[in-house]
This record gives structure tokens, C-alpha cells and sequence, in this order.
């Protein structure tokens, strides 16, 4: 009696190529996706003309942003894109009373949910510090909103998903190549 080997049909050729959608392209997005949606990000409003007192947990750089659409405790917001004139911005160390420059290199806007923002400025500031952001002016009330900046998690994360991407195209093709040795 004899064991005759069975060569696998086309239809094989099958599984490289779904290794392939899922593992270069639903993984990885998933992955940068999942990884801004979640952690540790410190991030408040603020009604201004107004003030308000912080501690920052985690040293490095933090954005201000103009909310021109958005939802304020409940109330509705719309404003423009451009800071009107006589406003001032300052953001104060608490211990030491310096007021830090605030970086206006780039512009950026983003548009999360039906919040529309655009950039103002950033900062660089140092873990464990109190703060306090003013907003000084005679203008009409608007929403600021004070975060970490999301640029380095993105770049962490999508650099991981890259990571990801070249793995599915490496098991896709070693996986077609065995497929296609068997089948010879």
C-alpha cells in the first residue's frame, strides 16, 4: 500500500492573500487607532475671557487649540478661526511666576465628533508643575481646550504598525511560496 501526497488546490492561494489584507491593513490601523483612542491623556476646556490652575502629570509638550465648534458644559459654541485682536494668552509656572513662551511654528485644525479645532500654540512644560493658563481680553466668550500633544503617540504607534505591516507581508509571501512548492 502506498501513501500518495495530495497537492493543495488554488483555492490555497487563498490564505496568503486574506494574511495579507488583514495582517498589513486591518491590523495596523486598528492598532494606531486603538492606541490614540485609549491611555493616560491630560486634557481640560476652558470658557474664556478666563483662568484656570493646573498640575501636569507627564513632562513634554502640550497643545492649546481654539474650539470654533463645540459643546461647552451643555451649551453650544460656534466662533471663528481667527483669535480676535486685544486677546491675550499667557501660561504662567505657579512656583517660580515666569510666563512660558508659547510656540506658534505650525498651523493645524481637527475635527473630532462635530468639535472643529484649530491650533493656537504649544508649550513645552515640565512634569509635576502647577500652572495657570489665562486668557485676558474683551471679546465674546469661546472655548479653549489644553492637551498633550498626540504627535509623538501617533508616530510610536504608527511606526509599530509598520512594524505589524512588513511581518503580514513577509508570512503572506513565505506562506504563497510554500503553497506554490506544493503544489508543484
Amino acid at each position: 500500500m502506498s501513501i500518495r501526497s495530495r497537492k493543495p488546490g488554488k483555492v490555497w492561494y487563498l490564505l496568503p492573500v486574506f494574511l495579507f489584507l488583514i495582517v498589513t491593513l486591518v491590523a495596523p490601523v486598528g492598532y494606531v487607532v486603538y492606541e490614540l483612542a485609549t491611555g493616560d491623556s491630560f486634557s481640560f476646556q476652558l470658557l474664556v475671557p478666563g483662568e484656570k490652575e493646573f498640575e501636569i502629570p507627564t513632562a513634554g509638550k502640550y497643545v492649546l487649540w481654539n474650539e470654533t465648534r463645540t459643546i461647552y458644559q451643555g451649551q453650544t459654541f460656534n466662533s471663528t478661526t481667527n483669535l480676535p485682536p486685544g486677546l491675550t494668552i499667557q501660561l504662567a509656572d505657579l512656583k517660580t511666576r515666569a510666563v512660558l513662551p508659547m510656540s506658534t511654528t505650525f498651523s493645524a485644525s481637527e475635527n473630532i465628533n462635530g468639535t472643529e479645532r484649530h491650533l493656537i500654540g504649544t508649550f513645552q512644560l515640565a512634569a509635576h508643575t502647577k500652572y495657570r493658563l489665562s486668557v485676558i481680553g474683551q471679546i465674546p466668550k469661546r472655548v479653549f481646550y489644553f492637551r498633550d500633544s498626540q504627535f509623538k503617540k501617533f508616530t510610536e504607534s504608527a511606526s509599530v504598525a509598520l512594524i505589524i505591516a512588513c511581518g503580514g507581508v513577509m508570512v503572506s509571501v513565505i506562506s504563497a511560496g510554500m503553497i506554490f512548492l506544493k503544489r508543484r
